[in-house]
């Protein structure tokens, strides 16, 4: 009996994956169609699939067509092209990171950082707002997005206590200053507090005594600085 259970659930999983699977496939497959039809009423496919925009550019660029005054397409018709659209763009976004990126940056060991896709995706917008010049931020968002799906780790979370330390020290710390200044100094507490309490003076509205005193202890503390190395943003 206890077999005869067993075999039953693991074909019943069976099922429901090749289920999932030719769903997906099926809905990209009518996606592509529908995106073809649409879209070649007024434009060559090819011109489309070769011109490079970021994945929002594209939905806008969507959505701007549907609100053409001639415009037929729906609702459902837009809402399938762009779901399309993003299975073909990330293409650019590899191009994007490329070209942006290693610009300033020497990245050779990705695959070596442990970063959760959601780190990956604040660095990338982090930078951003740095070099907004440079970097758009619908361009960030593509290669945020490629770097989560190629190189984001996915490790444990941290408690929620730890997370808003780390969190505060993020917004605090990385308004000026790169990750690796930060996460990858290891000083004790009382050197943390005289850096610390020398940015407050530069921008005394910024940070308050209390976040001075707790992000010279988070940073000090062994066990949340090895946490803040392999999870800092």
């Amino acid at each position: 009996m206890g077999n005869y259970m067993i075999k039953k659930t693991i074909l019943i999983a069976f099922i429901l994956t090749m289920s999932i699977g030719l769903h997906t496939f099926s809905q990209n497959e009518s996606d592509q169609l529908v995106f073809e039809q649409v879209c070649s009423r007024c434009h060559s496919l090819d011109r489309i699939r070769n011109h490079k925009k970021t994945t929002t550019g594209w939905k806008k660029t969507v959505d701007w067509m549907r609100r053409k005054p001639d415009s037929t397409i729906s609702r459902k018709e837009a809402a399938a092209a762009k779901r399309y659209i993003v299975t073909i763009n990330p293409g650019y976004a590899k191009e994007l990171f490329t070209q942006k990126c290693f610009r300033c940056h020497q990245l050779d060991n990705l695959g070596e950082s442990q970063r959760t896709p959601e780190q990956w995706r604040r660095l990338v917008q982090w930078e951003a707002k740095r070099a907004s010049v440079f970097i758009a931020l619908d361009e960030a968002k593509d290669i945020g997005d490629y770097l989560a799906a190629t190189y984001g780790a996915q490790t444990h979370p941290l408690e929620p206590e730890k997370e808003a330390l780390q969190r505060l020290t993020e917004d605090k710390c990385l308004r000026c200053h790169v990750p690796e200044t930060v996460f990858k100094t290891n000083n004790f507490f009382a050197q943390w507090l005289i850096i610390n309490k020398r940015m407050q003076q530069k921008s005394p509205a910024w940070i308050d005594d209390a976040q001075v005193e707790t992000i010279s202890q988070y940073l000090s503390a062994p066990q949340l600085f090895e946490m803040s190395r392999q999870r800092s943003p």
